[in-house]
């Protein structure tokens, strides 16, 4: 950038998602940092959608001081409870998916387990099929594939 002439300041649309390792080392670097908006809709409609004329618009909204937003800086406490957040977030997605998944194998099972899992909590389904067996000399009958 700096073969081009002094960098006075450096838009990036993003610096909360996609773009934040870029904003992130730029600071680092000590360059002053602008976050930009997306273009509006309308206009993305009117010059056609691509990275080039993303970064042009960028550019431009960032030399003429149109783009004024401060990145935020992705550290500290809030940054830390964000992460956890996501992480705990994805943690219940997966176990209601398995939990769904479960069910779902037991409601189609054989009578027998069917019985034997059904009408129980969450938990108590996890363990009664963790304590389940099979035969794997046996796994083309649906009564030792199920579980």
């Amino acid at each position: 950038m700096r073969s081009f002439g002094r960098v006075t300041a450096v838009g990036v649309e993003g610096t909360g998602s996609y773009g934040a390792g870029l904003a992130r080392y730029l600071t680092g670097k000590k360059i002053a940092l602008v976050e930009v908006d997306r273009p509006d809709r309308r206009a993305r409609r009117a010059q056609g959608k691509s990275d080039p004329i993303d970064a042009i618009a960028a550019a431009r909204a960032t030399l003429a001081g149109t783009a004024m937003g401060t990145p935020k800086t992705r550290t500290g406490p809030v940054e830390a409870i964000r992460a956890l957040r996501v992480a705990r977030r994805g943690a219940v997605k997966a176990r209601t998916a398995a939990l769904n998944q479960m069910r779902g194998l037991v409601t189609a099972a054989p009578e027998p387990l069917r019985a034997h899992l059904t009408r129980i909590s969450a938990a108590v389904l996890v363990s009664r099929c963790a304590e389940l067996t099979y035969d794997p000399a046996r796994l083309h009958e649906p009564e030792h594939a199920t579980p």
